[in-house]
């Protein structure tokens, strides 16, 4: 681009003192007006396509530079979006990998809602597969000692906790049905699932609350990035196509 450029002064500068030669002709009477016209026409056209060349060798080179910005900042953003969900799957704090991914980003995205946990992080899912037993445990013990009274009361309440930790029945409304059908989507893998069965649990323990609080703020994180996900693709998916 820069020899285009050099080349273009020095044609400017060549058809200049051509036109200075043609217009001292005319002065002079060598030669009429309208022939000195047609003569500077003649040698201005073919400089007007070298600089409309030129433009578009230029609208080329900027095209090709902001493509290159683009594509670079879009492999950041991916980058920085991978390292975000890493840290949340891990169970890890994520402030540096949030802050990395919102500058990159040009518009708010979804998981910028994840802000609150960005310092504790949020539980794994291995983490409230582990803890759910204990929290269940804990649930059934609440809801049969509240059936019973005095000491030999409390210890049937736990011994009958103790054998119904893992209900075989999961169809029905008792707190063992509740508590299996939640155990089972919590298995595969549903989240989702698992806390909408909990919501027919009646004043949970705090053991149950906390794991459900736990579980809450792991969902809103998988919803957070499930959407910025979609957001992104949605947006390559409309860039417009590159000129040929």
């Amino acid at each position: 681009m820069a020899n285009s450029g050099r080349e273009l002064d020095s044609a400017v500068q060549a058809l200049s003192d051509k036109i200075q030669a043609l217009e001292s002709q005319a002065g002079g009477g060598g030669a009429s007006k309208s022939d000195v016209r047609g003569e500077i026409a003649a040698q201005t056209a073919p400089l007007g396509q070298r600089l409309a060349a030129a433009e578009r060798e230029l609208d080329t080179l900027m095209r090709a530079q902001n493509e290159r910005q683009s594509d670079s900042r879009t492999a950041a953003l991916t980058l920085a979006l991978t390292n975000l969900k890493r840290a949340i799957s891990d169970g890890r704090p994520f402030a540096a990998e949030l802050a990395a991914a919102e500058t990159l980003s040009p518009a708010k995205l979804p998981i910028s809602q994840l802000t609150p946990y960005k310092d504790a992080g949020v539980s794994s899912l291995a983490e409230l597969q582990n803890g759910f037993a204990d929290a269940s445990q804990k649930t059934i013990e609440k809801y049969h000692s509240g059936k019973s009274s005095g000491f030999m009361g409390e210890v049937l309440s736990r011994a009958q906790s103790a054998i119904q930790i893992r209900p075989a029945d999961s169809t029905g409304s008792t707190v063992e049905a509740i508590l299996g059908r939640m155990s089972a989507a919590l298995k595969s893998g549903d989240l989702k699932g698992a806390l909408m069965q909990g919501t027919a649990l009646e004043d949970p323990p705090q053991e149950m609350k906390d794991w459900l609080g736990k579980a809450q703020a792991r969902a809103a994180a998988d919803e957070a990035v499930r959407k910025t996900d979609q957001e992104l693709l949605a947006a390559l998916t409309k860039a417009p196509a590159r000129r040929q």
